[in-house]
């Protein structure tokens, strides 16, 4: 992942670079690479939360509620996951054992591949059961191997009046797209707090998020053109490197889902780059994200309620962003190499086959309060 950051004056009278730019900037003078490894041993989920105005992460288990209420459908799964597990071990064995220690990179690289072929395998399960929901099995489309970016601007140095600056690039192995939004009512509110900056931006520079300056251009696009058939985000996943630990996979679920859900609804608005005519979040943008290196998994879910980072306009029905993440599992029992870990299995399902809608929350809600127009008979 990458960050940049630019400060620019704001707060005494508009500054030209910030209020009467009618097109997108093209390059910033000051950027930063932000690597997926922290310098030091302190969480940087906080700082990362501050920066992107959201709330402190929620345990995922409370915001999925009950999972997959069909066991004959997770039953299926499993036996679908460990015969693939069966075939991939089969297959790797196969191959010649290099008389060389493998490097770290090798290693990576073998990792990459046995992911990314072991979750297309499971995607291949989930659409030709009959049991996965229409939104996924009918309405949705893969793409894989894209770059992605998302721009956004942060006052965290009140002392200076300074705007901040950041530019986020990403890869995502596999993205899977829906023709209709996804949505977690659990991520709404209008109550929450995002996490306040309690540090200057240069002290998290140094000290945890482990920025070095690199010339960037800004970069909007979720990896696909909202004109597509289908431009909506269901699950996105990242393949990383094994060396990474569970906080680092952790970090990286959400950081992924924030630039992967707030590049949609820009990229949907166009872009807006004027800070004080950022358009409202009518209808938020969820992305499902899925952090593996082939063996230990983390899955997350994030919601863009407001892309109103710097606060220049207060319009947004629900004014924080959300998200939710799991602890890192893996795919085996800790105890038992030889069995699979049925509960983490269960949250895959439950994430993969989720279809809850816009369209759908809307329709629930009119239902519950007796809104909802109804159809009269023709009969007397």
């Amino acid at each position: 992942a990458v960050v940049s950051t630019q400060s620019g004056h704001y707060g005494r009278g508009p500054h030209p670079d910030l209020v009467h730019v009618y097109s997108d900037p093209v390059k910033q003078l000051y950027s930063y690479q932000l690597t997926a490894f922290p310098r030091s041993c302190t969480d940087p989920i906080p700082e990362i939360c501050a920066l992107t105005k959201t709330a402190l992460p929620l345990h995922l288990d409370g915001v999925l509620g009950n999972g997959i209420r069909d066991p004959n459908y997770l039953e299926c799964f499993l036996g679908h996951v460990e015969e693939s597990c069966h075939v991939f071990n089969s297959s790797f064995k196969l191959k010649e054992v290099p008389a060389n220690p493998s490097t770290p990179h090798e290693e990576d690289v073998f990792s990459k591949y046995f992911a990314s072929s072991f979750i297309h395998n499971l995607l291949n399960f989930l659409y030709k059961d009959p049991r996965t929901p229409s939104l996924l099995a009918q309405d949705s489309f893969i793409t894989a191997d894209q770059f992605t970016g998302a721009f956004w601007r942060h006052g965290s140095d009140q002392r200076k009046n300074a705007c901040n600056r950041f530019q986020l690039m990403n890869h995502l192995d596999i993205i899977l797209r829906t023709g209709q939004p996804i949505t977690y009512e659990a991520l709404r509110s209008d109550e929450v707090q995002p996490v306040p900056i309690t540090l200057s931006l240069s002290h998290v520079t140094h000290s945890r998020l482990n920025l070095f300056r690199e010339r960037r251009k800004v970069h909007q696009f979720p990896g696909f053109l909202k004109e597509s058939f289908y431009p909506h985000n269901h699950t996105v996943f990242k393949v990383v490197s094994k060396r990474l630990s569970d906080e680092d996979m952790r970090y990286a679920a959400l950081i992924t889902g924030f630039g992967q859900a707030f590049a949609s609804v820009q990229h949907q608005a166009d872009f807006p780059v004027i800070v004080d005519q950022i358009p409202p979040v009518n209808h938020p943008s969820t992305a499902q994200v899925v952090i593996t290196d082939g063996h230990r998994f983390c899955f997350g879910v994030y919601q863009c309620n407001t892309t109103d980072t710097n606060e220049t306009q207060l319009d947004d029905p629900y004014p924080v962003n959300m998200c939710a993440l799991s602890p890192v599992e893996t795919l085996t029992c800790p105890d038992n190499k030889s069995m699979l870990n049925i509960n983490m299995l269960r949250t895959m399902l439950t994430l993969l086959s989720y279809d809850q809608d816009e369209v759908g929350l809307v329709e629930q809600k009119e239902k519950i309060s007796g809104t909802m127009p109804v159809e009269l008979g023709s009969g007397s």
